[in-house]
């Protein structure tokens, strides 16, 4: 059966003297981060069959030397994942790996970000399905947890310092999941995450900070934000573009 989709992409970013905002506890944090975009074949293998299910243990727990997802090696010996290169990652946002996979544009989401149409540029997924890649930064002056909330048709994969915090791996129809990072050290940490439809009808993705029991300046000051927590003080989040490492996946939207 052909699931809704339903998805949520965002991440709690912004650019110095455009700092994250967050004035009651569990209220949506805003910012922004880069996004990247690109076409994945309507014949490639791994799209159009086995629906619906959402697999937790799709990836492991850390990106790959390139920099993408590693599939979980069960998921390639059953079949269930095929576009996989030889260090096992998932190879959905690479033309250089993919013969499928096709780039679109580049560009920037606003946060929180709510997507119900997730759809290639030509309005549907009739003909190829979109697949994304968020990247961005956030800095904790003192050591935390973040929480926030996503949700996503299909697979939708969350990575902090290359870590995995979500795997909602999968054709599925959309998902709604509170999500929190645990402690977190002082500093600047990276964010990264992946998006990817794989059946038709419908697409969707939505990520929305909201990380319970902080408040903050409702005008920061110089690109810097004071929060006032139980033990995290200033988060701010900062667009930070990550030097890409394969061909192909990058662009001027």
């Amino acid at each position: 059966m052909k699931g809704l989709k339903n998805v949520c992409i965002g991440i709690f970013l912004a650019l110095s003297g455009v700092a994250m905002t967050q004035t009651a506890q569990g209220s949506p944090a805003q910012g922004s981060m880069s996004a990247t975009y690109w076409l994945l074949s309507e014949s490639d293998k791994d799209v159009n069959h086995d629906c619906c299910s959402i697999l937790t243990d799709l990836v492991l727990p850390q990106l790959g030397p390139d920099g993408l997802p590693v599939v979980n090696s069960k998921y390639v010996s059953n079949g269930y994942i095929q576009d996989v290169n030889s260090n096992g990652e998932i190879t959905w946002w690479s033309p250089s790996e993919n013969r499928n996979v096709t780039f679109l544009s580049e560009g920037q989401i606003s946060l929180p970000y709510v997507n119900y149409a997730m759809f290639p540029p030509a309005g549907n997924d009739l003909n190829g399905f979109l697949t994304a890649e968020f990247q961005g930064a956030f800095t904790l002056s003192a050591a935390g947890s973040v929480t926030f909330t996503t949700g996503a048709d299909d697979d939708s994969f969350i990575y902090i310092d290359g870590q995995l915090v979500l795997c909602n791996g999968g054709v599925h129809p959309g998902d709604f999941i509170p999500v929190s990072t645990g402690t977190l050290t002082a500093g600047t940490h990276d964010l990264t995450i992946f998006y990817a439809d794989r059946q038709v009808i419908g697409a969707s993705f939505e990520l929305t900070p909201t990380s319970p029991g902080l408040s903050a300046d409702p005008t920061p000051e110089g690109g810097t934000l004071s929060l006032l927590g139980i033990g995290l003080l200033g988060i701010a989040f900062v667009l930070r573009k990550t030097s890409v490492r394969r061909f192909g996946r990058s662009g001027v939207n």
